[in-house]
């Protein structure tokens, strides 16, 4: 079934796309957590992982990570893979917050709440942060907070509320000094919503108006298969969004 998934999303892609089994690298092990690589930038395995993350997968337009879940897991290989992508310098503490109690049928009020809440539990995560770096000498790249997906807690809101509450997640993430912050999304791998359709048309202007709210719209999962008009929507999106913020690298 996954196989038959990439498939069926390569040939609807209108760009080049190429397929790298991740199960087919020769990894030499797993990560060790020996921080070598927060000193040098070099993974201590002698592999070339480290090179072919940077060289072949990073250089890439976009990434679509395909995998089986099984377990509540996924598995062996992608994990494998996902650890040893710390040699990249992703080192990163992240404060998940939910917003479900931030809901209200009033879209100001609803901001409000968003705003309070998340510069109430975050208030302290940046210098927590900075803490962890002096204790053990390693360089924290970026302090993130994770909220609920928007269009779980939206409402009634229209294109201009959405957007509202992305500068809300902006004004938020400046007030604690965190460096992102993502959940500006909707999960319709099921199908789709009213409010998921106005979330995904003010994806644009939002990311534009925005410098550290992060979006995303997961279209697919091995279980549920793949929402192909969220894909022809988002194809949409993604370009109209790289359009109007070529100003800001896209």
């Amino acid at each position: 079934q996954l196989q038959s998934m990439i498939a069926r999303f390569c040939a609807v892609m209108p760009r080049k796309t190429r397929i790298i089994n991740i199960r087919e690298y020769a990894f030499d092990g797993g990560c060790l957590g020996c921080f070598n690589c927060a000193v040098s930038g070099k993974c201590i395995y002698k592999d070339g992982f480290d090179e072919f993350l940077r060289g072949t997968i990073q250089t890439a337009q976009a990434i679509v990570m395909a995998f089986t879940i099984k377990d509540h897991s996924m598995g062996a290989s992608f994990k494998l893979y996902d650890d040893r992508q710390f040699c990249n310098g992703h080192r990163t503490v992240t404060m998940g917050i939910s917003l479900f109690d931030c809901v209200s049928d009033d879209g100001n009020r609803l901001c409000d709440n968003i705003y309070d809440k998340i510069t109430r539990k975050a208030e302290k995560l940046v210098a927590t942060g900075q803490d962890i770096e002096k204790k053990y000498g390693i360089p924290i790249v970026n302090k993130r907070v994770s909220v609920t997906p928007v269009s779980l807690v939206g409402g009634r809101a229209d294109r201009d509320g959405y957007i509202k509450i992305a500068h809300t997640l902006q004004r938020a993430a400046e007030q604690t000094g965190i460096n992102f912050i993502g959940g500006f999304s909707a999960l319709v791998q099921k199908g789709c919503t009213k409010g998921d359709w106005i979330l995904m048309d003010s994806i644009p202007e939002a990311m534009k108006a925005t410098e550290r709210v992060c979006s995303s719209v997961n279209v697919g999962s091995t279980k549920a298969g793949i929402n192909m008009d969220a894909v022809a929507k988002m194809g949409k999106i993604i370009k109209q969004t790289a359009e109007i913020t070529a100003d800001q690298d896209g």
